[in-house]
């Protein structure tokens, strides 16, 4: 029909059908960030699925008596806001446009990432793959933080 996707949607979520591809193309919305933004709080709801166009995150663990640990950093066409949208919970960590410059994203409301997973079993398993490792990720990160002693206690 001569419509075509887009790239970012078609790089973070490669499973998708051509069809829900184009589907997702008119249900997303585009945002920038500007350097050093927090997109998302940790221990906050979370209400969009988001997918990096350009730019660049950082992952961040904060806690009471200690200073933020970034985690991880995620680049163009990767996601977040998968797990608290998955798992019913509020964000377990903090994400924060890089210093480095602005970051654009692609943001799907919760209401129409569920029905994403419902129409894509493949993509919703794929998804749950990466929400473990990331879990997984961020509890090695609070293991080696305290064995390092970096809990400050107040």
């Amino acid at each position: 029909d001569g419509e075509l996707v887009d790239e970012t949607i078609a790089q973070s979520l490669p499973l998708l059908s051509h069809p829900l591809m184009k589907e997702l193309a008119h249900r997303v919305e585009r945002v920038r960030y500007q350097a050093g933004e927090i997109i998302l709080k940790q221990k906050r709801r979370v209400d969009n699925f988001f997918m990096i166009q350009s730019g660049q995150v950082e992952i961040i663990l904060k806690e009471r008596f200690s200073d933020d640990l970034v985690v991880t950093s995620l680049g163009r066409n990767d996601f977040f806001g998968e797990i608290s949208l998955l798992k019913g919970g509020k964000a377990i960590a903090s994400v924060r446009a890089s210093e480095n410059g602005p970051v654009d994203v692609l943001t799907l409301p919760r209401k129409d990432f569920n029905w994403l997973m419902g129409a894509s079993p493949l993509t919703e398993e794929a998804i749950c793959q990466t929400v473990q490792q990331r879990l997984d990720e961020n509890q090695q990160a609070n293991q080696d933080r305290k064995k390092k002693g970096l809990f400050k206690r107040g």
